[in-house]
């Protein structure tokens, strides 16, 4: 691939440009397209900095990566005129890897949600023709991502902002809770999950067949020609369509794929397959990444207390969801320098810095802050409902998606699940710690 390279005149502190510029590209998901950058030798307070850009064509780059760098104010006066590598080589030093100097700097700022909006969807009813666009959308993008098979999150989120999508912040988490697709620990490569047919036990479509990993469009067609196939709404629209296949045993369906070429394969209770292999959550934060180098007085420290970040003295002894600020010297920190910031979850017995999905580790500072974590459930329907600021851990809400192959509803400061195996409830209570509200 090509690559040419963006000139600017910056200036200010290179070291808090490089902070900046590393957390732009890693939020969002840059790296396959900014791969590198390099500064002009000897920088003052002013210097010319240049990214290295990934293209086919000399001068251009995606849409929605120019406009992310258009709107990054700190980079400076950008130079309207591409720039090879043979024309900047006598003025600039060696290359600085984007993915390298991330590792340099392994803990970042998770994607999560501001404490003030909890975790809000927009509420939109089914029949709404927004969340029907929204939901044709989603379907579009699953069957793209399937026929590809595989790739960079750069070219998920390209995908998705060519379809019209907007922020797609929660794209994948989204995806992986429906079972279709997984990514790398680094979050920079995804690939489809295997086709499933998937029987559903309990809840309104119990009896029926639920079709979860890659969507190939030749089996879609084939199996709504010889069976009845329902394409039932996300909530709000957020989500594929759940594609539920009704009068149909999961051995002719693979039969059927299988006349299209496409492998597939039966699997009974995925959602209890996946709730029964899971751990506790003792056993979860012990699988974490774990971030060394974490200085903690090198930074304003803000600890979360089960509903927002309040500013505290770091103590070792203390475990908890904390914010990470870099301390600036002079005066209070721009709201740019503001903006950078990490959340990481301590661990004080080992004295670890932890990083996992955000509802996941605020779960867990919640429990060991012995805070507890109520849900409601009836047992006759199979309904649920968990706190907006209680939400579980991506891995253990997977197994309630998966087995009903429906997101949750978003209601009055919570989430809503539908059709949940009470046996299903039983797995999960004692390795999340649940307390039943009756």
């Amino acid at each position: 691939m090509p690559r040419w390279y963006r000139a600017y005149e910056a200036h200010g502190r290179l070291k808090l440009k490089l902070d900046q510029l590393r957390g732009l590209i890693e939020r969002q998901r840059m790296g396959d397209v900014v791969p590198v950058l390099r500064v002009e030798r000897a920088p003052g307070n002013q210097y010319y900095l240049f990214l290295g850009i990934e293209h086919e064509t000399i001068g251009e780059m995606p849409e929605w990566v120019r406009d992310v760098l258009d709107r990054a104010n700190f980079l400076g006066r950008p130079i309207d005129k591409p720039f090879t590598l043979d024309e900047i080589r006598s003025m600039v030093g060696s290359e600085v890897v984007v993915h390298d100097y991330m590792r340099l700097l392994p803990f970042h700022r998770t994607d999560r949600p501001p404490i003030a909006a909890a975790d809000g969807a927009a509420e939109l009813d089914e029949g709404h023709p927004q969340a029907i666009d929204e939901s044709d959308r989603c379907q579009t993008f699953v069957q793209l991502l399937s026929a590809l098979g595989s790739g960079s999150i750069a070219t998920l989120q390209r995908i998705w902002h060519e379809l019209g999508g907007g922020p797609g912040r929660s794209l994948t988490r989204m995806l992986r809770l429906l079972g279709y697709l997984e990514t790398d620990r680094t979050g920079r490569h995804w690939a489809m999950a295997p086709t499933v047919f998937v029987p559903i036990a309990h809840g309104p479509h119990a009896g029926a067949v639920l079709l979860c990993g890659r969507r190939d469009q030749r089996l879609v067609a084939a199996l709504a020609a010889a069976f009845q196939v329902e394409h039932v709404m996300q909530p709000h629209g957020v989500g594929p369509a759940a594609c539920i296949i009704h009068d149909a045993t999961p051995a002719a369906l693979v039969r059927t794929a299988a006349e299209q070429r496409v492998t597939a394969r039966a699997m009974d209770d995925l959602g209890a397959r996946l709730a029964r292999a899971l751990p506790d959550l003792g056993g979860w934060v012990e699988r974490l990444e774990h971030i060394p180098g974490v200085h903690p007085g090198r930074f304003s420290v803000a600890r979360y207390d089960g509903r927002e970040f309040a500013p505290v003295a770091f103590s070792s002894g203390q475990s908890g969801l904390y914010d990470l600020r870099t301390r600036h010297s002079r005066g209070e920190p721009t709201a740019q320098d503001r903006a950078v910031e990490y959340t990481l979850l301590y661990h004080a017995p080992t004295g670890r810095w932890l990083r996992g999905d955000w509802h996941g580790m605020r779960y867990a500072a919640i429990d060991w802050a012995g805070i507890a974590c109520p849900i409601q459930y009836d047992p006759a329907t199979g309904w649920l409902r968990v706190d907006a600021q209680r939400r579980w851990p991506e891995l253990y809400e997977r197994a309630l998606v998966l087995a009903t192959g429906r997101l949750p509803t978003w209601r009055n400061d919570g989430w809503e699940y539908e059709g949940i195996d009470p046996q299903l409830i039983a797995t999960l209570t004692p390795k999340l710690n649940l307390v039943r509200e009756e």
